[in-house]
């Protein structure tokens, strides 16, 4: 039983085959022995249906698992937790993120230290759009071992990028122009927008107004700067926010500044 609950088909059948031939009428081992061979059976059908990706069966195979060893299997053993993470990534598949955060929830239940669990968990909050929850949930995870996790490593910088670009502005919307507009439109909406929005035409309007209008007038500089430049606009448009996208021009200077420096030196020699 020992072997099955560590998710080791193999050897737990080998070992159930041979505790009824010492053993020929033990009900309770041949009870186990049937559901550790049919566990082992409908694993492998569903590893072959993981590799066609076909989810929604992935899941279906995993349920008959579930029940028919319900009453034989640990909390918290390796089996279980081979289930539910299965289950769990093959929802996120699916994009039924409330099932695989369902599944992820008993993962960490029985082993909050489990690197699938948290990853999975944080990968459906974000498929719920609920990233900020995600990064509170893992930020003491990755205050203790998480960090020395790759995968958990991982997902935390998902994390930090999908939040910095929920919460970047928007200069198409504020432009009031399609992502797909041309340099030439910007540069003719920001002398109309800049217009609008300067600081000597809200001098008359409440605090609350002309400061609003002063940080629209802000962003649209920025907004100008960015969506004129390729380079920038690109990264913009990937999802990078205002900060992300200098810390990217500054490396690609510095990596520029280094190719020309290392190129001239060689030449002079």
């Amino acid at each position: 039983m020992a072997a099955l609950m560590r998710g080791d088909f193999d050897r737990a059948c080998m070992m159930f085959k041979e505790g009824s031939r010492l053993d020929p009428d033990n009900k309770g081992n041949q009870d186990a022995g049937r559901k550790g061979r049919m566990a082992k059976s409908v694993w492998a059908e569903a590893m072959v249906e993981k590799g066609k990706r076909e989810w929604e069966r992935v899941v279906e195979l995993l349920n008959v698992i579930e029940d028919s060893i319900k009453d034989i299997i640990v909390q918290g053993s390796e089996l279980e937790s081979m289930i539910y993470v299965e289950r769990a990534k093959a929802r996120l598949r699916m994009k039924d993120f409330e099932g695989s955060l369902k599944d992820s929830g008993y993962i960490l239940y029985s082993k909050e230290d489990s690197a699938e669990g948290w990853v999975v968990k944080s990968r459906a909050l974000m498929g719920l759009g609920r990233e900020e929850e995600a990064m509170e949930d893992l930020r003491r995870v990755m205050e203790s071992w998480g960090a020395a996790e790759e995968r958990v490593r991982e997902v935390w910088e998902q994390l930090e990028f999908a939040v910095r670009k929920k919460n970047r502005a928007d200069y198409y919307a504020l432009f009031d122009l399609p992502s797909v507009c041309s340099e030439m439109e910007i540069k003719k909406k920001y002398k109309v927008k800049a217009l609008e929005l300067h600081p000597d035409k809200w001098m008359e309007a409440t605090t609350e107004d002309r400061a609003g209008a002063t940080e629209k007038f802000k962003l649209l500089g920025e907004g100008l700067e960015i969506l004129t430049d390729d380079f920038k606009r690109r990264l913009y448009d990937e999802g990078y926010d205002k900060q992300a996208i200098e810390d990217r021009v500054q490396r690609a200077e510095r990596a520029a500044h280094h190719r020309t420096g290392y190129h001239g030196h060689h030449g002079s020699g």
